[in-house]
């Protein structure tokens, strides 16, 4: 049927004094095309035909049942009616007695219906009342029209029962159970719930109010010993019950309260009516999603008004009975704006859509958290422009192109019946990081910021990708990047450079694998409402984003205030500033200087040649060694026992390579401010020291008589000079090297202007051979020359020798005496090739060579990935030389080093994998495993040297002498420590 799919009743034109009883009856899965999907009931009077008499007709409904009926309005019934001029209310009827609902589904109105004629709404006369009597409303559903092209209509969906322009009454009592789209939906009408009355909302959920919607005029009048109950009701606006209305008598007049009280059935509570009614109001478990718990109303000051002008939420309501609310759970429209400075600017990057942070505050001072602005321009500057001048939104987002450091005006405006109105200035900011303004639209026609990966003139190296949405450029793991403005030169894009950064110093060479895309330099994107952002402000968020802790400065190099660099920190960490900096010089002494004295000391009393071939490798082995990081940057996390052996190991062959007490909990501040390249100086103090301690206990040992009568009585042999430089070249030679490449390693900046360089990588950007810089280079030059004559001499000395021998003029005296001149430091360079076969001399300089390449490889380097690399293919490079040539003359040394250049491959080969796969869950075991296998095979070296010096101190200590003395030897035989020979 297309009206009435149950039971269609229509009284029309002069039909009077007639009655429908419908009692005890079931209307079940009925549809009508229009309205009434179980009945369909009205009064139609048309005034053109006289005379316009149609009264005294009544439908009653008794107990009856609307089960699973439709209609697109009024799924379960519909009433309808003209203004009659000539009948009161009480003249035309419809009641519901003991009636249900339940299941019934429509577009809106899924349960009851009651609406006028709408061509009828502006004649006079009246409508009629409907009564509803102990009835309940369950489960009914209001469902979205599907069309197959267009898709889903805009309907609310609101209200099982639906009122529009009439009065209804309710008696007794009445159920309103798990309704979809509200419970009941008042369009300019008026229910009245009379004396004793019982109304029950549970479950129910809405858009606007999940029980009660109340549109424009529309009110609830509660009588006396009345108890209402809102349960568990959900919307997304007002829970349990929504008041719209733009009636501007709202904010000046009690009259349009929602809820009144009338005290009888025909008297409303007048103005300022106080005491308050038996009349209980009870809420538990409302929700809304966006706003007002309880309540949502577009305004609560009528009821303000009604209630003696009081602001709080119990007394605005008091007067229409006990209304137990918290106050936060209602809520209203905006009332006054919030946190919004016009004197302020709101800086935004142009190009870069701004959402403006605005505040606003209800009538219960509560944020509101949502609204809907208009934004436009008040005034239109020639240089600057807004991308979205005029807009409708809920979140105010500005846009702005054109020229830098200039300012447009705009208007915001809320929209409602209460239109609340700012005035903001909106100023444009210097770009981000990584992008560059496109003044000369030379990267697009727009004058925006732009990702200098996009625009191949304005390009930075090792940016190469950017977020377009919040502005936010990203760096390759490998590169520094910053800002670099000496002498006095304000930052900004055109001295915004790149660079490799150097390991340690940079935070995303520990953990760039963990960002996909690079390292996120700092947006525009969390700016606040007044935030000016300097490019000195941008520096300091770039500084935070690729620094490690403390540090800052071009390429991460300098430590921030009221911090100093720490010695014996392996990764030049910036520190705090604390007494302890007054006693650097003592800690020093103590960790530095007086380890050092007691090894060479015991290394000059017994005579210890580090070049011979028992001891030559393990010292090579400890040096390199002591150049790996087994944690693979920080990224390996290993078992305890593990880290304590691995910091055991360190400690212990640091002994070997002039690096003591290398530890994160033994590094200490040296003095106040003290920077990289004071901490690594301090490395040729502790040289220069070695040197002149091995040139007195020479002169000591062999001059001083209280000496060398302990000497003669333990038979101790005359120390050679030679022997303790060459350990002194063995022992300092690695770090030495480390340090000179440090402070001699330049680096270029890469800008959109060009290069800029060389500056120095570990001295914040300082120009190379900059005054500041001669005071480290110049030192650092001459051990540069130092370092390299020992292998260069080592390497071509077989050479020049064999060279000389085959010359035609060998006998001539020029020929002769260069001869004579190279055969002056033999016994100098036979410390160091005496062990090696005579053909293969020149491994003694490849050993220096040895030392050099491995520990000196992370000072070049950008990443640990980089270092792991290339650490191996030297290892392997010199595995396979040592395996090929054997250059030792005992075959024992040569399977020694060969275990030691494979132990320290496997090592290294081990820290690369972890390196790989310790973000892969599925190998956090064979990481765990391969950490525990690196610390046992880094201690099978100290094994051998503990093995190799019992063995030569039992040796020595039984070839006792008839004095009982012990450990004493043959001065003419070669201390057993000494000796070459592996037996």
């Amino acid at each position: 049927a297309t009206w009435g799919g149950g039971l269609y009743s229509h009284f029309t034109d002069n039909v009077s004094d007639n009655a429908i009883h419908v009692k005890r009856c079931c209307f079940e899965a009925n549809r009508a095309n229009k309205s009434g999907g179980g009945s369909n009931s009205g009064y139609f009077s048309n005034s053109s035909i006289p005379p316009p008499i149609n009264r005294n007709n009544k439908v009653h409904f008794e107990s009856v049942t609307f089960v699973n009926n439709f209609a697109d309005y009024g799924g379960g019934s519909s009433i309808f009616s003209s203004h009659g001029k000539e009948f009161t209310h009480e003249d035309q009827t419809i009641t519901f007695t003991h009636c249900q609902w339940i299941n019934n589904t429509a577009y809106f109105s899924s349960a009851v219906d009651i609406s006028p004629y709408v061509w009828d709404t502006l004649k006079g006369g009246y409508l009629p009342a409907p009564v509803f009597r102990n009835c309940s409303f369950v489960g009914n559903t209001n469902v979205d029209r599907i069309y197959t092209a267009q898709g889903t209509t805009g309907f609310q969906n609101i209200g099982s029962l639906m009122s529009t322009s009439f009065t209804i009454h309710f008696f007794e009592s009445v159920t309103f159970l798990k309704n979809f789209r509200s419970a009941i939906c008042l369009m300019s009408s008026i229910a009245i719930f009379h004396d004793r009355m019982h109304a029950t909302f549970v479950n129910n959920s809405g858009i606007g109010g999940g029980a009660v919607s109340l549109y424009e005029a529309s009110m609830m009048i509660v009588s006396n010993e009345s108890v209402f109950e809102f349960i568990n009701n959900t919307a997304v606006f007002g829970g349990a019950i929504y008041y719209f209305s733009f009636d501007q008598h709202d904010y000046v007049s009690s009259r349009s309260c929602f809820i009144q009280f009338q005290n009888n059935a025909s008297t409303i509570a007048p103005l300022g009516y106080v005491t308050r009614p038996n009349i209980t109001f009870a809420f538990q478990g409302n929700e809304a999603s966006l706003s007002g718990n309880v309540v949502y109303a577009t305004s609560l000051w009528p009821c303000y008004f009604a209630c003696k002008y009081s602001k709080r939420i119990q007394d605005s309501f008091h007067c229409v009975g006990d209304f137990n609310v918290s106050s936060s759970d209602v809520n209203t429209w905006p009332e006054y704006f919030g946190s919004v400075n016009e004197l302020q600017p709101i800086y935004v990057i142009p190009g870069m859509p701004r959402i403006i942070h605005i505040v606003l505050y209800d009538e219960t001072n509560a944020t509101v958290t949502y609204s809907i602005f208009r934004m436009y321009l008040r005034n239109n500057p020639q240089n600057i422009s807004v991308c979205n001048g005029s807009q409708y939104t809920n979140v105010p987002t500005v846009c702005v192109e054109g020229q830098l450091s200039e300012a447009v005006n705009i208007t915001l405006q809320s929209i409602g019946d209460r239109i609340l109105e700012t005035n903001l200035t909106i100023a444009t900011l210097t770009c981000p990081p990584g992008y560059v303004f496109n003044s000369n639209r030379e990267c697009g026609m727009a004058r925006i910021c732009v990702c200098s990966a996009l625009c191949k003139s304005h390009a930075y190296p090792g940016i190469d990708f950017c977020n377009s949405t919040s502005f936010q450029a990203f760096v390759d793991f490998s590169t520094w990047v910053g800002y670099y403005y000496p002498d006095g030169m304000e930052p900004n894009e055109s001295n915004l450079y790149t660079a490799p950064c150097v390991s340690h110093l940079c935070t995303h060479n520990l953990t760039g694998a963990a960002f996909p895309l690079g390292v996120a330099l700092p947006s525009g994107a969390n700016l606040s409402s007044g935030a000016n952002l300097s490019q000195a402000i941008w520096n300091n968020r770039i500084e935070e984003a690729v620094c490690v802790e403390n540090r800052q400065g071009v390429m991460c190099a300098d430590c921030k205030s009221n911090s100093s660099a720490y010695y014996h920190s392996l990764d030049y960490a910036c520190r705090p500033n604390g007494d302890h900096c007054r006693y650097g010089g003592l800690f020093y002494v103590l960790s530095e200087i007086f380890p050092l004295t007691i090894l060479f000391t015991v290394v000059m009393a017994f005579d210890v040649r580090f070049t011979s071939g028992n001891i030559n490798g393990f010292v090579l082995f400890c040096q390199i060694f002591n150049s790996f990081d087994l944690t693979a940057g920080g990224r390996v996390d290993m078992p305890l026992g593990a880290s304590v052996l691995n910091d055991a190991a360190r400690i212990i062959y640091g002994f070997f390579n002039l690096d003591f007490f290398s530890h994160p909990n033994l590094q200490f501040c040296i003095w106040e401010g003290a920077a990289i390249l004071d901490v690594l100086s301090f490395k040729y103090v502790t040289t220069i020291y070695a040197f002149g301690l091995i040139m007195s206990l020479i002169v000591a040992m062999n001059y001083c008589t209280c000496i060398s009568r302990v000497r003669k009585i333990y038979r101790i042999k005359n120390l050679s000079f030679i022997h303790g430089l060459s350990a002194f070249l063995i022992v300092c030679y690695s770090q030495c090297a480390q340090v000179t490449c440090a402070i001699l390693l330049p680096v270029d900046l890469f800008g959109i202007n060009g290069i800029r360089g060389p500056c120095m990588s570990k001295y914040g950007g300082v120009p190379y051979f900059h005054k500041k810089h001669l005071p480290y280079a110049v030192p650092a030059c001459i051990a540069a020359v130092i370092l390299l004559l020992p292998p260069f001499i080592l390497i071509l000395n077989p050479v020049y020798n064999k060279v000389l021998g085959c010359l035609p003029c060998s006998g001539s005296p020029f020929v002769r005496s260069l001869t004579l001149l190279c055969s002056k430091p033999k016994p100098f360079l036979d410390s160091f090739q005496g062990c090696f076969k005579d053909e293969l001399r020149f491994f003694a300089g490849l050993y220096f060579v040895y030392r050099l390449l491995p520990t000196s490889v992370y000072m070049f380097v950008t990443t640990p990935l980089q270092g792991y690399i290339l650490t191996e293919s030297f290892l392997v490079s010199f595995l396979l030389a040592h395996a090929v040539f054997q250059p030792y003359t005992e075959k024992a040394h040569n399977i020694l080093d060969g275990l030691l250049f494979a132990i320290l491959v496997a090592i290294n080969s081990f820290t690369l994998f972890n390196f790989s796969n310790v973000s892969n869950p599925a190998e956090q075991t064979s990481v765990i495993i391969l950490c525990w296998t690196q610390v046992l095979l880094s201690y099978i070296p100290l094994c051998y040297i503990i093995w190799y010096i019992s063995r030569s101190i039992r040796n020595k200590c039984s070839n006792r002498i008839n004095y009982g003395h012990v450990c004493s030897v043959d001065e003419d035989d070669m201390s057993i420590i000494n000796s070459d020979r592996l037996d």
